[in-house]
């Protein structure tokens, strides 16, 4: 009759499956046909990826003419820097406000998506005068 003792610890092929089970949220949808947007979303996959990445992201929203990203610097070699991070789809411009603590960047993303959601959706008005 075949004894089997267990293993001290989990082999390669049996390792168990991460605790992240079901797709990520979306939290910032983008139309990558219109080239503002996909100029902020270029400029963000390309400060957040690959060997020599400057930033991670901490959380994520859009509106209507913005992204807005709480980031760390990790490659920092004392203490990390954190920061809300506006990429605009207009002017192609990119604003850095730096903040203490990554909680302190979170935290201000809350409030500005906050504020936005209290002054009411915006309301587009076509050339003729009358709203879209």
């Amino acid at each position: 009759m075949p004894c089997h003792v267990r293993a001290t610890s989990l082999s390669r092929s049996r390792r168990r499956p991460s605790l992240r089970l079901s797709p990520p949220k979306i939290v910032a949808l983008l139309h990558l046909d219109k080239s503002g947007e996909r100029q902020a979303m270029d400029a963000l996959h390309r400060y957040t990826t690959g060997p020599r990445a400057i930033w991670r992201v901490l959380a994520m929203r859009r509106d209507a003419n913005t992204l807005r990203v709480a980031v760390e610097w990790p490659r920092r070699r004392k203490d990390s820097w954190y920061a809300l991070v506006t990429l605009s789809f207009t002017d192609r411009s990119l604003v850095c406000q730096f903040k203490p603590t990554a909680n302190a960047a979170r935290a201000e993303l809350r409030a500005m998506v906050a504020s936005d959601a209290r002054s009411g959706p915006a309301v587009h008005v076509n050339g003729t005068g009358g709203a879209a």
